[in-house]
């Protein structure tokens, strides 16, 4: 289930169950020595693209803004092969396995700047392009180091990056975190080709224009 918010408000209520569910995870963070969080992601949650957990993660966080710089690139997810198992799908495996671009995608549906949390920088970039991924035709270059996209496809990547800041700088708001340094070292690990000023001129642009919040997780 989806629904809209009003631009300031939280994605769950303080009060919600879900922020208390996830209290004492966030608050691990506090420790110097933990930077991660590891996510373990059944094959039935891929087949059938369930999307519970992380979303309800993010919107905890929210409620934590003394943590949100530490909860950068934090979320680490690892593919169990069965229900419940410690044996996990090879990274390579599933980075060449078009139902986990797919499944990413989903997640930048729900999420549009999911990929501000994850650890993987293929995961990263499979929340806005994992559906083009899909398709195909795209080509490595001779060392086969990075991929080149067709210029339709960039520019898609390019506007869901520059929407997905605007609405990650919208998610912060509520707690008065100031999203500038996670969205520079975005850019900066995703060659994007903005800048921090052009999605901050962007949101308050929208903003006046009366822009209303991304869709999101409802609360059961």
């Amino acid at each position: 289930m989806k629904q809209k918010m009003e631009k300031q408000d939280f994605m769950f209520p303080a009060n919600s169950e879900i922020v208390k569910k996830y209290s004492q995870v966030l608050k691990m963070l506090k420790k110097p020595d933990m930077h991660t969080i590891s996510i373990d992601v059944s094959p039935e949650v891929v087949t059938d693209l369930q999307m519970d957990l992380i979303p309800e993660l993010i919107g905890a966080a929210q409620h934590h803004p003394a943590l949100l710089d530490k909860f950068l690139f934090c979320i680490d997810i690892k593919f169990s092969e069965v229900e419940n198992s410690t044996l996990y799908v090879h990274e390579m495996d599933w980075k060449s396995n078009v139902k986990y671009y797919q499944w990413f995608r989903f997640l930048g549906e729900c999420i549009p700047f999911a990929f501000f949390f994850l650890n993987d920088m293929e995961a990263r970039l499979y929340t806005i392009a994992g559906d083009l991924l899909a398709e195909g035709g795209q080509e490595l270059n001779e060392k086969g180091s990075r991929m080149y996209f067709t210029e339709k496809q960039s520019n898609t990547i390019h506007n869901r990056a520059v929407m997905a800041c605007i609405a990650f700088m919208q998610y912060c708001a509520p707690p008065a975190f100031d999203a500038k340094i996670m969205i520079e070292a975005l850019i900066a690990d995703m060659h994007f080709e903005f800048e921090y000023e052009d999605i901050k001129a962007d949101y308050e642009r929208l903003t006046k224009q009366g822009m209303r919040a991304r869709v999101v997780p409802k609360e059961n």
